[in-house]
């Protein structure tokens, strides 16, 4: 569950340049003891980016050899 959110405008990284919009979150994993962790929303617009907003983990390769843990919407 995405428990806060940003929305930057301007990349701080050069990984970033081109993917400005993008959703910087904190989600709360409920099953793991109230887990929470920093992490980037996917597969859906900022504008529609909401606190609440039940997320699922997606496994993504952003680099070669690396696999990073990001959210989107659940499907349910």
């Amino acid at each position: 569950m995405v428990d806060t959110f940003t929305v930057p405008l301007q990349p701080y990284d050069a990984y970033y340049a081109a993917r400005v919009p993008y959703v910087l979150a904190v989600v709360e994993l409920v099953e793991q003891d109230n887990l929470k962790m920093v992490t980037n929303i996917v597969d859906i617009a900022p504008d529609d980016v909401r606190i609440g907003l039940a997320v699922e983990a997606v496994f993504v390769e952003v680099a070669p050899g690396v696999t990073l843990p990001l959210f989107r919407p659940t499907s349910a």
